[in-house]
């Protein structure tokens, strides 16, 4: 196979004129690609006679916009510029490295580790196949969102902003079925954001079958931080989350419906942290602190770690165990439905509300304000 050597002598910066390549020959299956830098922006559009190109290294220097067709590289990809997907597919089977990248459609997959270096702006698409997606720098997620399939792996090493989309497992942009979901990890030292009002909801499509998404997971060992939104606005996580870092719920409330494994800190002064649905342990040595904690859905809940609030306890539904180190319920506790078991040393709250489910456990409970049994 060839090198193929970009000189941009076509009016327009497209692949699929013979006229951009050194001696006019288009690339080729198996062919090395360079681009120096300088020449703008290159375009792979998937119009004839590109459709599809699957290349062995990609070493470019300028800008690239896929936004149509399949382009595939097998072996390393170095772009030292900004790589942008408006449509098509980008297959990267190889160690890559991206100065920056932008996503508006399409998709990015393959099986190779995709490592961008700096800012990472994503308003739609989808990142597929076996791979991993690595944010090293500043990053956002807005408009249409983002969907992961296919076992992807999307790592962010820096500070993620998601304020508007569904971040969707399981899904891509086809509606195709491909095994695998897909994991996120938010790893220590990074943060990750559901800002605003519009960051809704993490969640994950049933295809049927041996593709359920059921292996969907996030994995936070940073701080995942809701903020910027109404005190009623929700953001739900329905996907497995495992918190071994710190979950800061500054405003709204973050609602966890499909159960998880924490050794890791809940905070957040004015939130409310809920657990939803699943089955969810908080391990000892972890400690739940936001302003309000809810109980919900159908799911089990067991802390074994410390519980201290400050605002409402509530439970609506499910069954949930206090085992630990009780320092406070808060100056309300609500329960309308489920099953709430204060396992704990002997307890005290400011008021009781119960007009349905169950009270139970071996730990004493003092109510020294106003008890409202409305059975």
């Amino acid at each position: 196979m060839a090198t193929r050597t970009w000189d941009g002598g076509a009016a327009t910066d497209l692949w699929n004129l013979a006229d951009n390549w050194d001696t006019n020959v288009l690339p080729s299956s198996g062919d090395d690609i360079v681009i120096a830098a300088g020449f703008g922006t290159t375009i792979f559009n998937g119009l004839s006679p590109l459709t599809s190109l699957t290349v062995a290294t990609l070493d470019s220097g300028s800008n690239l916009t896929v936004s149509g067709g399949a382009l595939t590289v097998s072996g390393l990809t170095d772009i030292g510029a900004d790589l942008s997907i408006t449509g098509g597919t980008l297959a990267l089977n190889g160690t890559s490295t991206v100065t920056t990248f932008s996503q508006s459609g399409g998709s990015l997959s393959g099986t190779g580790t995709v490592t961008v270096t700096g800012n990472a702006v994503i308003t739609s698409g989808d990142h597929r196949g076996t791979g991993t997606t690595v944010l090293q720098g500043p990053s956002t997620i807005s408009s249409g969102g983002l969907r992961l399939d296919g076992g992807r792996t999307l790592r962010n090493e820096n500070e993620l902003t998601w304020s508007a989309g569904q971040i969707l497992f399981n899904n891509n942009v086809n509606g195709t079925s491909i095994p695998g979901s897909a994991t996120i990890n938010n790893i220590a030292g990074a943060t990750f954001i559901a800002a605003g009002n519009s960051a809704n909801s993490i969640n994950v499509s049933n295809l049927g079958g041996s593709d359920t998404g059921a292996d969907a997971l996030f994995t936070n060992a940073g701080t995942f931080r809701k903020s910027g939104s109404s005190d009623t606005n929700t953001t739900t996580v329905d996907v497995v989350f495992n918190n071994t870092g710190t979950v800061d719920v500054v405003t709204g409330i973050l609602n966890l419906s499909n159960g998880g494994t924490h050794t890791g800190n809940f905070t957040g002064a004015a939130g409310t942290i809920g657990f939803g649905g699943g089955t969810h342990l908080i391990n000892a040595g972890s400690t739940i602190a936001t302003r309000n904690v809810r109980f919900s859905g159908s799911g089990t809940t067991t802390v074994n770690g410390t519980y201290n609030i400050g605002g409402t306890t509530s439970i609506s539904g499910g069954t949930a165990s206090i085992n630990g180190t009780l320092t406070s319920l808060g100056s309300a506790l609500d329960i309308s439905f489920g099953l709430l078991n204060l396992n704990a040393a002997n307890a005290s709250v400011g008021t009781l509300t119960h007009s349905n489910g169950s009270l139970a456990g071996s730990g004493n409970l003092t109510v020294t304000g106003t008890a409202a049994l409305t059975f």
